[in-house]
């Protein structure tokens, strides 16, 4: 993962969309919808989100989460952090290397954060996640997937995500590869599923799908449940709900 803020403003600042970009909006609504059902049963809990893209571009993937709960927001990128719109429980933090005690959230919300790290790296952060989790804590996962073959055609036609611009690097990994690492990891799975399908479409999405409410939700809501796993040979991003079921050795010492 790159630790160069400037690289990672830079990023954050060319990525703006149009307030009528229907396709942001889907994504939006299907993390929302995504955190509050894995979340929905917490009370009087510490959740830890683990950037803040989406709150500092004023887009709160964590509205409904139940308000009795404590969001901290952590991000590595100090100048993202500090644009946060949603509150004040910010910490500027590196996820290789979480800065908070063992044990200490009851929830983990990494939406495509730790796919911006090698495959390498991202299996000592599952280990780093299992350390922060309680017994019983809630890992909601969303990576990118290598499996689909629309996005490695385009890939190797040199044409990229639209959420991709390059600088920090995306890396996409194996969806049977995940899920086995994050057994070995001290999880098991309570739910999966595939997402963002159309991301090569954006412009046509734009254009035939209406901007509202009702529609944008019904989209995002149908999209979290398909569950089969051939959809990833279609699907861009995959989506897993984990249960942190045991104690496992952590990548950082014990704080």
């Amino acid at each position: 993962m790159y630790s160069n803020n400037m690289m990672w403003f830079d990023s954050f600042n060319q990525s703006n969309h149009p307030p009528n970009d229907i396709y942001e909006k889907i994504a939006h609504e299907r993390w929302r919808l995504l955190i509050s059902k894995s979340v929905s049963s917490l009370s009087k809990a510490y959740i830890l989100k683990t950037d803040s893209w989406n709150e500092s571009k004023s887009n709160n993937t964590t509205v409904g989460i139940p308000r009795d709960n404590t969001i901290i927001f952590s991000d590595i990128c100090f100048q993202i952090l500090k644009l946060n719109s949603v509150n004040t429980n910010l910490i500027n933090s590196d996820i290789r290397s979480l800065p908070f005690l063992s044990e200490s959230f009851s929830a983990v919300l990494d939406i495509s954060t730790s796919d911006h790290c090698n495959y390498d790296e991202f299996k000592l952060i599952l280990l780093e996640y299992n350390r922060i989790l309680k017994q019983n804590g809630v890992l909601v996962l969303v990576h990118n997937s290598k499996d689909s073959i629309i996005w490695n055609l385009l890939t190797r036609l040199g044409i990229k995500s639209p959420a991709y611009t390059g600088i920090p690097p995306a890396y996409y990994f194996s969806t049977k590869t995940v899920i086995k690492d994050l057994l070995a990891s001290g999880y098991r799975i309570k739910h999966t599923c595939f997402t963002n399908y159309f991301g090569w479409a954006r412009k046509v999405i734009n254009k035939i799908i209406p901007d509202s409410d009702r529609i944008i939700h019904f989209i995002a809501k149908k999209e979290l449940e398909l569950t089969n796993s051939l959809y990833r040979y279609l699907a861009r991003q995959h989506v897993i709900v984990a249960i942190k079921t045991k104690v496992m050795g952590s990548s950082h010492l014990v704080r």
